[in-house]
């Protein structure tokens, strides 16, 4: 997304208590009974050496 600089800092100093909510329910007793716990799948780092033509290949 693209937004300007000026547009962040509009948003941003918007206080609390001008923003609508009335759209998003309130998280109540129920919906936390059943809730699952998702651990992201973590990426690792790898080294790894390949010839230069092979590694343009992969940046284009």
């Amino acid at each position: 997304m693209n937004i300007s600089a000026k547009r962040l800092e509009e948003i941003q100093n918007i206080p609390d208590e001008d923003i609508d909510t009335s759209d998003i329910p309130e998280l109540d007793a129920h919906f936390w009974e059943n809730v699952k716990l998702v651990q992201p799948i973590t990426k690792q780092a790898i080294s790894l050496r390949i010839d230069s033509d092979v590694l343009q290949w992969f940046k284009n």
